[in-house]
This record gives C-alpha cells, structure tokens and sequence, in this order.
C-alpha cells in the first residue's frame, strides 16, 4: 500500500491542504478494522476501487460510498478497508468548504454524505479518475475541478485564513484574540466556524494540538509521554492523556500499541 500527498497547484493550496492517493495491496493489519483519529479537515474521497467498509455503533458494517464527503470530525471512527485499496482524496483546509460548495459544513460533522450532495459534479470526477491511471493525471482532473467550482464563487472565504491562525497555535493561540483581530465577538465567530468550518475554534485548536502529539509517534515505539505532551503544547501529560482518550477513545499507550497503517499515514499537523 502506497500513500502520496501532493501540494495542489497556488491559487488553490489557500484552500486544499493538499490532494492524496493511496493505492496497493492492503497489508494483514491495512486490512483489519481501522482507527481513523480526527484532524479538523473535511475530506472528499473518491474510491475508485472495492468499497470500504465502516464500523457501526452496534458492531456491524456499513458499506461506503465511492465518493463521499467526509465532514469535520470530533471522534474517532473505524473503517474496513478493501483488500487492494485504490483512493484519491481532497483535504479541505478548515473553512475552506464555502469556496466549493453552498452545503453549510455543520450540516454534517461527524458524518458522512455522499459527494454529489455537497461538491458539484462529484460523480462525473469519480468516472474520469476511474478512467485514469497515472497519478500527475489524476492530480491535474482534481486540479481543473476544484478550480472550476471556485471559479463561480464569488469571493474566497475569510475564515479559512482564521481557521489557519488557530491551527498553526495548535491550542495555545487565543480565539478571542483571533475574534479581536477579526472584528468579530467570540459568538459571531463561532457561528462563522459552525457554518463554514463544522466546528467550534476551541475544538479545532484542540484538535492540531493533538493532531501534533500524533506527529512525534513512531509506530511501534513508546515514547516519553511527558515528552510528548510538552513538544505537542500539552499543559502535562494527563491534559495530553484527557485529548487522547477523547478524540482517539483509548490512552496513549494504547493507541501506541495498535497497528494503524491509514492513520499513520494521514496523521500530522496541518500547515
């Protein structure tokens, strides 16, 4: 299974943190139930191959679309991946989804929707990828798609680059402050974020913050967790522990101790 991210061309990378493809044989443990963590983007997938399957809450498996929109999360999920996995994928900055679509992002946090209900002509980009192979050319469909959507925006949205000054503070940076510099009160900015972004500003600190812990894991390593918490902006470790438990459901040692390929491959701090 190989995982490759690539920076989108400039006049979208304000807006798309960047455009991934995984494709391959899936390992034994690529092919167990997967712990997805959450990381504050909204995320387009294209599956152009055999359907993954979800976890749901009663232990079953629900059967995925092949091109969905997966909304800011707060919690964890788990996912059954295909044996051979072929995915290409958009990571939307946060509140960046307004430049593409007219759905409000609080209508489906933690959730799923299919892609045609929030980005225009969704279905007729998952037929050209699934009749191109190379990755520069799958890129470059991305690319003219996204492109062509914001294209009859008519203004970039503002939040993203609000969105950006907590993120970069990973949980330390002020939204007040942010609110201030913005000429918004700390309501009309969480307001602003609920529709455009999915989540509150405080959430979305939180999560870069763990999101940053996730960065200096090594799999199958067990660090300094003390460590961990003060390079990741952590008050100490149990304040590192609390976020864990909450975003990832299970303890650091825990996490560090399963086998994740797909979140080991997503996880870092955005930038």
């Amino acid at each position: 299974m190989i995982y490759r991210d690539v920076r989108p061309r400039v006049e979208l990378a304000p807006f798309v943190r960047c455009i991934w493809l995984m494709r391959g044989a899936a390992s034994a443990a690529a092919r167990a139930p997967q712990r997805i963590v959450p990381d504050g983007c909204i995320e387009l997938i294209f599956n152009l191959g055999e359907p993954f399957r979800r976890v749901n809450e009663s232990g079953g498996a629900d059967v995925q679309p092949n091109a969905m929109v997966v909304g800011a999360t707060t919690r964890h999920l788990h996912v059954w991946p295909a044996a051979e996995i072929d995915l290409v994928g958009i990571r939307l900055r946060p509140g960046a989804l307004p430049l593409f679509s007219r759905v409000r992002a609080h209508e489906f946090s933690d959730a799923t929707l299919e892609a045609p209900f929030v980005l225009e002509g969704a279905a007729t980009l998952h037929d050209r990828l699934c009749q191109t192979v190379a990755t520069p050319a799958r890129v470059a469909l991305v690319e003219q798609h996204l492109t062509r959507v914001a294209a009859r925006r008519p203004s970039a949205p503002r939040t993203a680059a609000l969105a950006a000054q907590i993120v970069h503070g990973a949980g330390v940076v002020s939204c007040s402050g942010v609110a201030r510099s913005a000429g918004l009160s700390h309501r009309q900015l969480d307001r602003l974020f609920a529709a455009e972004v999915g989540i509150a500003p405080r959430v979305l600190g939180r999560l870069a913050r763990f999101q940053r812990a996730l960065w200096h894991l090594e799999p199958g390593r067990f660090p300094g967790w003390a460590a961990v918490a003060a390079r990741a902006g952590y008050f100490d470790q149990a304040h590192l522990i609390r976020d864990f438990v909450e975003f990832s459901g299970v303890t650091p040692a825990a996490y560090a101790r399963e086998q994740h390929p797909m979140s080991d491959a997503f996880s870092g701090v955005a930038s």
